[in-house]
């Protein structure tokens, strides 16, 4: 239970129910330095980040935003296929719940502890209203997801249903022999006697143990289990009722760290400090809810170090066809929310807008996040390496000394911007008001500022009052270093994209998904004239051709990897 207030009259750091605090880090300097000094302060005290994959940079899907918490395996297939008959760039899908044994409404159905028990044979009595069994086959499911490019990513929890006697629903056929295991091994979270304490979750319903993760021997145990569900990954989620009882808010950074390093893809949910995972995932968003929210909590997980942030699904969950206008603006003010995140997926499938013109919009949202993913996973590797959050940086961290940055996010102006690595400003229009706004005020920081799709060109520091961002409008602007490498999906060449926004000697390293290899781009030109400006190969000199785009002033061209580009000429 920790409290830090500092504000015009006070500056309080304080801890409840600790007798000693053993030190206090403060950190001093540029914001670089900040970072990097947190950075190594968080690996000293056993808080490491993990290094990300590119995986979870691409558009996914979950099916809890389509399907809700009662999925079965024809059910989830129909909605990918239709997804990717649509064009929809699709690499990692979620199943969060429904994949394990027994009637969806008993209490005593499996759980995502119940390791590698799938709901595959046929039970009597079910009362649950769906297919018996509802996934009869795990194996074509898996060689489908294979043959379709799609990785496997399950829901997975610390938390083990309780015996009957301490008020638990652990059910041996459905649940396998994991619990009793974990009881015998003493794995789970205990008091000083050694008694196995019970807590309560949203999932399993009853009492459920958790998993001591201060136990190596019990996370080496727990990962070992996990690798019977045979996925590429999980979604951590555990969602714990009375986290104060644990007192431990970095209940899951054990678990998560060792998934890492054992290869899977990990979305985080529940660590602390660290990020020991390949993306952070906000609390579940929904229609109905406060919209301010995911904008100041992503501005907020990013100023804490932690910038791989998604968003949640698109649309959010539990909203049902036919869809209300009011809910039609919020899915499609919330797909360009999104695809200004460091992480994408979509849920409920956007043909149940029932308008052409919406579901363009969430698709070009979509397309246009797939085409950023080598940019945003460089930066991610960026983010990783030096510990200042490249990949999501809030404005007064990007531009401290500029003051007018301090008060953008609020609930009042709902300036909600930031840089999406370190060329594009993200100024979506989004929050509580999604279904009137058309316009904001959008700061552009000090610099030369170019709107991404009209062309139009402002230096900054200035505020443009009321500018316009319909709902098909990418809220994005080009600066900084002026330089994106983007994915063309339709040969999946990489492509950079230079723009007439940084200055002479200016240069962008991009880093490949291996991460190992590079291309810097300098640009060397005095002047952004297409007609004398050329592109040339930094180590031999060979020219490279290249693509002039008038409305924007860019040059295009394709970046083979390790080999680095200058601009020159130009004048």
């Amino acid at each position: 239970m920790k409290r830090v207030r500092i504000h015009e009259t006070e500056n309080a750091l304080g801890v409840a129910g600790v007798r000693d605090v053993d030190g206090l880090y403060y950190f001093i300097g540029t914001m670089q330095e900040i970072y990097r000094d947190y950075k190594h302060a968080r690996l000293h005290e056993g808080y490491a980040d993990a290094k990300p994959k590119i995986d979870f940079f691409e558009l996914g899907y979950e099916a809890f935003g389509s399907l809700g918490w009662n999925t079965y395996q024809q059910s989830v297939l129909d909605d990918l296929q239709a997804f990717l008959d649509r064009g929809y760039r699709l690499r990692w899908s979620v199943i969060g719940s429904g994949f394990w044994k027994g009637d969806r409404k008993a209490n005593e159905q499996g759980a995502t502890t119940s390791f590698g028990i799938w709901d595959e044979q046929r039970q009597e009595g079910r009362t649950d209203g769906l297919p018996n069994p509802r996934y009869p086959d795990q194996k074509a499911l898996k060689a489908w997801f294979r043959s379709h490019g799609l990785k496997l990513i399950l829901g997975l929890r610390i938390s083990f249903k309780a015996l009957r006697e301490q008020g638990g629903h652990y059910e041996p056929e459905h649940d396998g022999p994991y619990v009793l295991e974990g009881l015998e091994r003493g794995y789970f979270v205990s008091d000083a006697e050694g008694k196995p304490l019970t807590f309560r979750v949203v999932f399993p319903k009853g009492a459920v143990y958790l998993l001591d993760v201060r136990k190596p021997e019990a996370v080496a145990w727990y990962l070992a289990l996990a690798g019977l569900w045979e996925a590429d990954g999980f979604k951590e989620d555990t969602m714990l009722k009375d986290g104060l009882v644990l007192r431990n808010d970095a209940k899951c950074n054990g678990t998560n760290v060792k998934k890492m390093g054992a290869g899977y893809l990990t979305m985080v949910r529940n660590s602390a400090y660290s990020v020991p995972g390949d993306i952070l995932r906000l609390e579940d968003t929904m229609y109905g809810f406060d919209q301010d929210r995911p904008a100041l909590n992503g501005l907020n997980y990013a100023a804490s170090g932690a910038p791989n942030v998604y968003p949640d699904i698109v649309a959010g969950k539990y909203m049902n066809a036919p869809l209300t206008e009011d809910q039609k603006l919020y899915f499609v003010r919330n797909a360009m929310f999104a695809a200004v995140f460091p992480a994408m997926s979509v849920g409920l499938g956007p043909w149940n807008l029932n308008d052409e013109a919406y579901e363009a919009v969430v698709k070009k949202a979509s397309d246009f996040h797939s085409s950023l993913v080598p940019y945003l996973y460089s930066a991610a590797q960026e983010s990783y390496a030096t510990g200042y959050p490249h990949t999501m940086t809030p404005l007064p961290i990007a531009y401290p000394q500029e003051r007018d940055t301090y008060a953008l996010a609020n609930k009042r102006t709902k300036q909600y911007e930031w840089m999406l690595g370190p060329s594009l400003l993200a100024t979506p229009a989004y929050g509580s008001d999604y279904a009137e706004v058309t316009s904001r005020d959008v700061y552009l920081p000090s610099g030369t500022w170019i709107d991404y799709e009209t062309g139009q060109v402002y230096e900054g520091p200035v505020v443009l009052p009321g500018y316009a961002l319909p709902l098909d409008k990418l809220p994005v602007w080009i600066g900084g270093k002026g330089v994106l490498v983007v994915r063309d999906l339709s040969d999946e060449r990489l492509y950079a994209e230079v723009y007439p926004v940084a200055g002479n000697g200016s240069v962008y390293l991009f880093h490949y998904p291996d991460g190992e290899r590079t291309s810097l781009i300098r640009n060397d030109n005095k002047g952004w004239n297409p007609e004398t400006l050329e592109v040339i190969e930094a180590g031999s000199g060979l020219r490279t051709d290249f693509d002039f785009m008038p409305i924007t002033g860019a040059f295009r061209f394709p970046i083979l990897e390790g080999v680095n580009y200058r601009l020159i000429g130009g004048a």
